[in-house]
C-alpha cells in the first residue's frame, strides 16, 4: 500500500514537470480550414435544416509564454447550405445559407509528452476554450406556406463560446518554427434573434415574425502554424585552417682547412 502510494504520489508531481516543458515561446501566427457541421435548429414550430456538412476557415495570432500556456486573438468563418426549412404546412422552402463569423480570445495549453519518449517539437497535443463575439446570419431563405411567400434574410450578433481539441506535429527539422496542426472545435453562440418577412399573399397567424434559434457548430480542421520564437538550429561548426609550415631557417656553415692540406 505505502508503495502504491509512493508511486501515486511521484506521478502526480511528475506531471506537472513534464507539463512545464514547453518550445513554443513568442509570437505566432497559424491558419486552418476543414469541414463545419451546423446541428438543425428549431423555434416556434419552424425547423431548419443544413446539408450536413459545410465549411470553417480561421486565422489566428498568438503568443506562448514558454511554459504551455498561450494566448491569441482568432477570427472565423463559418457556413452551411440549407436544405429544407419546415413548418406548420410541413417542408415549406429549400434554398438559403447558414453563415457564422466573428473574433474570439484563446486560451490554450500544450502538454510535453517527454516522459512517453515523443520529442515537443516532433508533436504536442493541446486544449483550449474561447470567448468572443460572432454575428449570425440566414441568408436568402425562401418560404411557401400555402399561398404567403416568406423570406429569412437578417443577422444578429451574440456572445460566443468554443472548445479546442489539437495537436501540433512539428516540421522543424525542414522548416524551424513550423508545424502541422489538427483540431477538433465546438463553437456556440447565444439565440439569435432573425427576422421572418413576409414578401406577399395573405398574412398567417402560424407563421412567427422572428425565430431565435440555437446555435451549436462542430468543425474539424487542418492547418498551419509559425513560431517566430522557435530556437534555431546552432550553425556547422567550421574545421580551423592548418597552421602554416614552419619557416625554414637559413644556414651559413665555415669549413677550415690546415694551411697547404685539402683534408
Amino acid at each position: 500500500m505505502k508503495l502504491r502510494f509512493a508511486l501515486l504520489a511521484a506521478t502526480m508531481f511528475a506531471l506537472p514537470a513534464a507539463a512545464g516543458a514547453q518550445p513554443l515561446t513568442g509570437l505566432y501566427v497559424g491558419a486552418g480550414a476543414g469541414i463545419n457541421l451546423w446541428r438543425d435548429a428549431e423555434n416556434r414550430g419552424v425547423r431548419v435544416h443544413d446539408r450536413d456538412i459545410g465549411a470553417v476557415a480561421l486565422g489566428a495570432i498568438g503568443w506562448g509564454f514558454g511554459n504551455g500556456l498561450r494566448t491569441e486573438i482568432e477570427g472565423n468563418y463559418r457556413v452551411s447550405e440549407i436544405n429544407t426549412v419546415a413548418g406548420p404546412g410541413g417542408r415549406i422552402g429549400s434554398s438559403g445559407y447558414v453563415r457564422n463569423y466573428g473574433v474570439m480570445a484563446n486560451a490554450l495549453f500544450d502538454f510535453d509528452l517527454s516522459s512517453f519518449g515523443v520529442r515537443p517539437n516532433r508533436f504536442m497535443p493541446y486544449l483550449g476554450i474561447g470567448i468572443g463575439y460572432v454575428w449570425s446570419e440566414i441568408q436568402n431563405a425562401r418560404l411557401n406556406v400555402g399561398a404567403s411567400r416568406y423570406r429569412i434574410h437578417d443577422t444578429d450578433g451574440n456572445f460566443a463560446y468554443q472548445a479546442i481539441l489539437g495537436g501540433a506535429l512539428g516540421l522543424g527539422d525542414m522548416v524551424p518554427g513550423l508545424a502541422v496542426t489538427a483540431e477538433a472545435r465546438y463553437l456556440g453562440t447565444l439565440k439569435p434573434s432573425l427576422r421572418v418577412a413576409q414578401v406577399s399573399g395573405p398574412a398567417r397567424a402560424d407563421m412567427p415574425g422572428s425565430l431565435k434559434l440555437e446555435n451549436h457548430n462542430f468543425s474539424f480542421l487542418l492547418g498551419v502554424r509559425y513560431n517566430f520564437g522557435a530556437p534555431r538550429p546552432a550553425p556547422v561548426a567550421q574545421p580551423a585552417p592548418a597552421a602554416p609550415p614552419a619557416p625554414q631557417i637559413a644556414r651559413t656553415y665555415l669549413v677550415f682547412f690546415d694551411w697547404d692540406r685539402a683534408d
